[in-house]
């Protein structure tokens, strides 16, 4: 999403502290009242900011504040906690990098994505999505070996896609 909000108009307007990852007015507008922490989440557990009318996702003003443009892709939380704008837990990523960060599915059994018990082998198999496509890699003795082969196969196809 493209913002006409400039780095000089977020700086007029707030204070990032890094240590923390909060927000607060400099100035008072509406109900809320200078030196008061900015933001509020949104249904996906973000925290949001309304600047000029707009509303912007707080860990994306804190990249601009940082660095003085707009992220190229997508911010991934580190920790994996939305609320935490903290400047050290906030990375560009790709998408894919961002899905991989978001975390074990609910119904995953074995620990690792990716990797599950093939009842009528008997063995371990794992898997990767890539570019939409899913590659097998193969049946495995044991479950280290599984996970060993499933981290490999992350490095190799992800890596440090960063533009």
């Amino acid at each position: 999403m493209k913002s006409n909000l400039s780095q000089a108009r977020l700086l007029e307007l707030l204070h990032y502290n890094p240590e923390t990852g909060f927000f607060t007015w400099k100035v008072s507008r509406g109900r809320s009242k200078r030196g008061s922490r900015a933001g509020c989440p949104d249904t996906g557990g973000y925290l949001m900011i309304g600047i000029d009318g707009n509303l912007h996702l707080s860990h994306r003003l804190a990249w601009l504040y940082m660095t003085g443009s707009f992220p190229c892709m997508e911010i991934d939380h580190i920790n994996r906690v939305r609320t935490d704008n903290r400047w050290k837990n906030l990375r560009v990523a790709t998408r894919q990098q961002n899905l991989i960060n978001k975390g074990i599915s609910k119904v995953n059994t074995s620990g690792c994505t990716g990797v599950s018990w093939n009842k009528l082998a008997m063995k371990w198999q794992s898997q990767i999505n890539f570019r939409g496509r899913r590659i097998y890699l193969g049946l495995h003795e044991d479950y280290e070996s599984a996970v060993l082969v499933r981290k490999n196969a992350e490095a190799e196809h992800y890596g440090n896609q960063i533009c």
